[in-house]
């Protein structure tokens, strides 16, 4: 992988916040009462009635991130850090919550709520809406966010699926002790003026298969389990408005039909790599991602199963209205579900 260049901190893509403002956003989330794990359709309207109150700069930068204004494609909000001690990092996957403090939720849910509409996915972790990540033992080689030996390569959020989260949040509860482990990302904007237009044509064609055997959770297509399913749906890497395209990429689960289609995925590929930045996330640091317009990656790191290792809380955020099913999503991926 092409080495990126560092985000540099005076970036129209970074918010550094301020001690007052952490002040008032702690503020904030002491005022909810609910559950944010039992309760969190409640929770949230608690948290939507705190975002007029949100300091004026904060407001205006979602504001121009959610209306894809600047381009970039992602937005580093830096210094929301929590009060008191963060627990150890677990070493193994749990079902509840591992902290007592409630001031991440709330960050994520007002910014979610700034942005959209927070979704699960029920063959995703049961469909958790806050979603903790850090490394696990036996996935360390696997190409898993529980990974660490593992180089995560360039991809959208779930792209393999027929209703991918318009954003994703990741907030770091405690960064990579030896700063290693480096989140890389591009914004689709400056990529795609990289490559020629018979490119960008191949790419906005139906040429690319979504190979779903790959799939490590227990999703069914036309009611088959996917690890069955010897083929799989048709799909562009680009589509949407020709002028703003929306991005579909994740190279290990998608086999191009010919020689053209797979020659444009490595030049896009490759104008990826030249065109990103990577960052090393802090405790307290908030990465919001606009899944249709960015790529994001993981570098390897070196993980010690000692309670001090890499923390991030993950969450994912639609635009669209939710519909009468609610706010986890159960999904066949069936080759008609696609656009």
């Amino acid at each position: 992988m092409t080495a990126a260049k560092e985000l540099n901190p005076t970036s129209r893509s970074v918010l550094t916040i301020d001690v007052r403002t952490v002040d008032t956003l702690h503020d904030l989330a002491a005022m909810t009462t609910r559950d944010p794990y039992n309760d969190f359709d409640a929770y949230l309207d608690e948290v939507r009635t705190t975002v007029p109150r949100l300091p004026a700069e904060l407001r205006t930068r979602l504001s121009e991130f959610a209306a894809g204004s600047t381009g970039e494609g992602a937005l580093l909000l830096r210094g929301l850090t929590l009060r008191g001690q963060v627990p150890p990092t677990p070493a193994l996957p749990v079902a509840a919550p591992a902290t007592k403090n409630q001031f991440s939720e709330y960050v994520m849910s007002v910014v979610a709520a700034s942005l959209g509409e927070p979704v699960g996915y029920a063959e995703e972790r049961d469909g958790q809406i806050f979603q903790d990540v850090f490394p696990v033992r036996e996935n360390a080689a696997a190409l898993s966010s529980q990974s660490s030996s593992a180089d995560l390569g360039y991809h959208t959020e779930m792209a393999f699926h027929p209703n991918p989260p318009d954003y994703l949040l990741l907030y770091t509860l405690r960064g990579d002790p030896d700063g290693t482990a480096l989140t890389r990302f591009a914004a689709t904007r400056n990529v795609l003026r990289e490559l020629d237009t018979d490119v960008l044509a191949a790419l906005s064609a139906r040429d690319y298969m979504v190979v779903l055997r790959r799939l490590h959770s227990p999703y069914f297509a036309g009611g088959k389990p996917v690890r069955e399913m010897d083929s799989g749906p048709w799909v562009s890497i680009l589509g949407g408005d020709p002028l703003d395209p929306s991005l579909r990429y994740e190279p290990e689960l998608m086999q191009p039909r010919h020689e053209r289609a797979a020659e444009a995925l490595r030049e896009l590929t490759t104008a990826i790599e030249r065109r990103a930045h990577h960052v090393a996330l802090e405790a307290g640091d908030a990465l919001i991602l606009d899944n249709r317009r960015a790529v994001h990656a993981r570098s390897s790191f070196r993980a010690r199963y000692d309670g001090r290792d890499r923390w991030l809380r993950r969450m994912h955020i639609t635009r669209e209205q939710l519909a009468g099913s609610g706010r986890i999503l159960t999904t066949d991926l069936a080759p008609g579900s696609y656009r």
